[in-house]
């Protein structure tokens, strides 16, 4: 619940009589790990996801110069289906990256890829990883990216990014 008059955000958890027992450490600890998820979890949507209204800009929305905002909702990013992860096609992927909104080029140093958990290991491992001579697997993607597993992507989406050109700060007064 967000109380826009104070400007703080509060949170309330039931608890049953039974935890009370458990003693003022323990319930102090649960409901610090209660928050945190719920932190976290919502921190992660809207780095990924969120549309700006009333919410971060997620990785996959247009931002910038020339992209129509409607009722404080930025649209997505065009979909581009992907049925292999071999070097053309991330070569031709981080190609469409290493220019910017005003078709300047830059240079891409390392790249994020966000995938659903479930397509990480049924899909993206397998296609990412080899077994090399002596037993041992090995990342192989011809550059280097690195792959996050969130669960604010559905599964079949993914999104391609570089980490140095997203910003996302958290503050607490207490």
């Amino acid at each position: 619940v967000v109380d826009t008059n104070l400007l703080k955000l509060s949170a309330f958890i039931p608890v049953c009589k039974q935890a009370l027992a458990l003693g003022p450490e323990w319930l102090e600890r649960y409901i610090r790990e209660i928050l945190y998820e719920a932190i976290s979890n919502g921190l992660e949507y809207g780095i990924v996801t969120g549309n700006g209204d009333d919410e971060p800009i997620g990785m996959d929305r247009q931002f910038g110069p020339g992209v129509t905002v409607t009722d404080g909702v930025y649209p997505q990013k065009a979909v581009i289906k992907v049925e292999r992860l071999d070097a053309d096609t991330l070569g031709n992927l981080l190609a469409l990256l290493s220019v910017d909104g005003a078709g300047k080029p830059r240079v891409i140093r390392e790249a994020v890829m966000l995938v659903n958990p479930a397509d990480y290991f049924g899909k993206v491992f397998g296609a990412t990883h080899i077994m090399g001579l002596d037993g041992v697997y090995r990342n192989a993607l011809p550059f280097p990216v690195e792959i996050i597993q969130t669960a604010a992507l559905m599964p079949g989406e993914a999104v391609l990014g570089i980490p140095y050109r997203y910003f996302a700060a958290v503050g607490n007064d207490p």
